[in-house]
């Protein structure tokens, strides 16, 4: 405390885990479905320490009636093990990231009423990342220089971000009626080096090892209305044109999965969007202790530019990478602007009190998400166009529960359940046509972050000496779980938990790994 009105938090952190097996991993094949591919593939422990100075200062005078300063440090140590089956060494990506940042955030009451204030600020970071691949021995432990590509570029990568806001809220004397508008400038600039001896498979362009750079910047807005009546009515408008640069992931991360591999694209662009959203709620005996308050959300959203995975080329144009032996060992995709997407959704919560301490509670969401897929000949002329799902957009989901508080404990019984999520709805990834009927002669929808190959419904038969993958999609499940806290004086107290109680087997949307069987949490907490 640095006297009535400033003060000063230091915050220091250090974590760190065990290594974590990818199980989705070891059940990979390779040419049949009895010839496993991996032997090894985990996570090494993740070290991350971070360092943060924050200063807050409540004086009013003529810039600001309040500051908040936050200088920041981060840095983050991830590894990754694999090690093909019947080999001798693994192989060890190593990713060492820095992280400093600065925001700077003030606000202003221009009124005493309070009824007119502004906020402005300033926030920024820099994010270095460092890449690199080896080869250890599990007989000798001897570490060489490992052959294949590292995840992000060789000889390291950047990302600077930088931006300024300005808001202003105006609102009613009761307080009843709320307008904020805010408009942000931003800045992002990516850079990225490789070094030669990473064409050992790929022709990089000349320009990779010399170094190459991507920046963007745009100007964001938002407008928003929120009303709330004396009856307990509340209805929340909100538009808002957001952007988003392409960071490091979008345009160098080198991925290898399922027989594919993900490639740089430095063409890509900023995706922008348009979104509304309307909320209702409304609370029922909102003077008494036994009340019910009911909300329904919908939102739209208009993307441009968005960026999706789909089968791509090397810099030389080919579509494959090729071995040493002359086989081609992976099929080419890469990140790029699709034209136009739209998201939309719905979300519904409801929550009943009592006076007893007794709580119902429940909620829904619901979205959906399509984009365009266009395919053009060499003069830029479209010959086929379609609208095809989105990626990463999860089944219907929500959960219901009661609970029951009193002053020295808690127990709440949660259900929590997920739809399932059809082929039809997965992202397609590849659509070939025949050019002369202009009919649609096969869809591939392996490779997209819907990870359709790990959903657990897939089947894989050899036929004819034809290895064909036939899948359902993700399937429905749900879970019953019990959570409980135990206050122990003033100081400490206990939670015990049991998720999954009646141990249900079940995958979640995109994932690899099955959820947790049944498991018991218990936690002591101290606060002092």
């Amino acid at each position: 405390k640095l006297g009535q009105k400033a003060f000063l938090t230091i915050n220091g952190q250090y974590s760190t885990t065990s290594d974590v097996p990818r199980y989705d991993r070891l059940t990979e094949t390779s040419g049949g479905p009895d010839q496993v591919k991996f032997s090894e593939w985990y996570y090494g422990p993740q070290e991350r320490v971070l360092g943060s100075l924050k200063f807050n200062m409540f004086k009013e005078n003529v810039l600001f009636d309040k500051s908040t300063i936050i200088a920041s440090f981060q840095k983050i140590d991830e590894d990754r093990f694999s090690r093909k089956f019947g080999r001798s060494s693994r192989t060890w990506n190593s990713e060492d990231l820095l992280v400093y940042g600065l925001t700077m955030d003030f606000s202003k009451d221009l009124d005493q009423a309070g009824n007119h204030t502004i906020g402005y600020g300033f926030d920024g970071n820099y994010n270095d990342v460092k890449s690199r691949v080896l080869q250890q021995s599990v007989v000798t432990g001897r570490l060489t220089p490992g052959r294949e590509l590292t995840r992000y570029p060789s000889d390291g990568s950047t990302l600077q971000a930088m931006g300024t806001y300005f808001n202003y809220r105006i609102s009613n004397t009761a307080k009843t009626l709320f307008l904020d508008a805010g408009l942000r400038y931003s800045w992002v600039s990516v850079t990225a080096k490789y070094k030669e001896q990473d064409e050992t498979f790929i022709n990089w362009d000349p320009s990779f090892f010399e170094g190459i750079q991507n920046d963007n910047q745009d100007l964001s807005w938002a407008l928003g209305l929120t009303w709330n009546s004396k009856d307990h009515w509340q209805v929340r408008a909100l538009t808002a044109r957001a952007f988003r640069a392409p960071n490091v992931d979008d345009i160098f991360k080198n991925r290898i999965k399922n027989d594919k591999a993900v490639l740089p694209n430095m063409n890509l662009r900023p995706e922008t969007a348009i979104s509304s959203e309307l909320t209702l709620a409304k609370t029922i005996a909102g003077n008494s202790p036994n009340n019910v308050k009911v909300s329904l959300t919908g939102f739209y959203t208009q993307l441009d530019d968005v960026i999706v995975r789909r089968d791509g080329l090397t810099p030389d144009g080919e579509s494959q990478i090729i071995g040493d032996g002359g086989q081609a060992i992976f099929d080419v995709q890469q990140n790029f602007n699709a034209d136009q997407a739209t998201i939309y959704g719905a979300s519904g919560n409801i929550l009943l009190k009592t006076a007893t301490g007794v709580k119902l509670f429940g909620g829904i969401n619901f979205t959906k998400g399509e984009t365009t897929f266009r395919i053009s000949d060499d003069d830029s002329n479209i010959l086929f166009d379609t609208l095809t799902p989105m990626s990463h957009i999860p089944p219907i989901y929500g959960k219901a529960g009661i609970s029951l508080e009193k002053e020295k404990f808690r127990i709440e019984g949660v259900y929590r359940f997920n739809g399932s999520k059809p082929l039809n709805e997965y992202a397609v990834t590849e659509i070939q046509v025949d050019p002369k009927t202009g009919e649609v002669t096969s869809i591939d929808r392996e490779g997209s972050s819907d990870n359709l190959l790990q959903s657990g419904t897939c089947i894989h038969e050899d036929g004819d000496g034809i290895e064909k993958t036939f899948c359902e999609g993700a399937l429905a499940w749900s879970t019953l779980n019990l959570y409980s806290t135990v206050k122990l004086g003033k100081v400490f107290s206990v939670n015990f938990a049991v998720e999954n109680i009646l141990d249900t087997h079940y995958r979640p949307f995109s994932s690899g790994i099955s959820g947790a069987g049944r498991n018991f949490i218990v936690t002591l907490r101290a606060k002092f």
